[in-house]
């Protein structure tokens, strides 16, 4: 179980805290849909970060799904 909230960059909170349950992807098929879906919507950034956790030996992302509320 988990709580999780919607925030700014910055860190500052925009709402409630909600409960919801989460779970590590490990499909590769999924590791890669996220990486496109980030590279799309980050592009250059992206690189940037990606290249230096490679350089740091941190290669690949953690996925979480997340179930809130009903979803459950």
């Amino acid at each position: 179980m988990v709580n999780i909230a919607p925030y700014k960059v910055d860190g500052t909170l925009l709402g409630e805290w909600i409960p919801a349950e989460a779970r590590e992807v490990r499909e590769d098929n999924t590791s890669r849909k996220v990486d496109r879906l980030l590279d799309h919507k980050y592009g250059l950034l992206k690189k940037k970060h990606a290249l230096a956790s490679a350089i740091q030996g941190r290669k690949k992302y953690t996925v979480l799904e997340l179930k809130m509320g009903e979803e459950k």
